[in-house]
């Protein structure tokens, strides 16, 4: 587990690696502006993005969880599998209602069909 605790998200963007804030602010601005009726939480020491329930997380490789580590930056919709996705950007891999999609550089982010992902999640959050 971690030992230690963010205090908000702005604490956690300073210890980031360059490559990783990099990713996580582009991630950040677009889903604070595609769901601006949401909240931004910390849980697990990462950024969650919340209506009436949990919409959406960015997980940097550097913060730990658990014991799993990866490179880049990760960005999770929480329930995706209800999501139609016609482009299959995010995966489910072994989980059950969690998408993601996994950014090693910005070039990889196509904003707008994320976006539209978004839109699609807060609709999800909204019935």
């Amino acid at each position: 587990m971690q030992d230690f605790k963010f205090q908000n998200v702005v604490e956690m963007l300073d210890v980031l690696p360059e490559n990783e804030k990099q990713i996580m602010m582009i991630l950040r601005d677009l889903i604070i502006s595609t769901l601006s009726d949401s909240s931004e939480k910390l849980s697990y020491n990462v950024p969650f993005y919340v209506g009436k329930k949990r919409i959406a997380f960015i997980w940097p490789g550097s913060i730990p969880w658990g014991s799993k580590t990866f490179e880049g930056v990760q960005l999770g919709i929480c329930k995706g599998y209800r999501i139609d996705d016609p482009q299959n950007y995010f995966t489910l891999g072994n989980r059950k209602e969690v998408t993601t999609r996994t950014f090693k550089t910005i070039e990889e982010i196509d904003l707008t069909y994320i976006e539209f992902i978004l839109i699609k999640a807060r609709e999800l959050d909204a019935m």
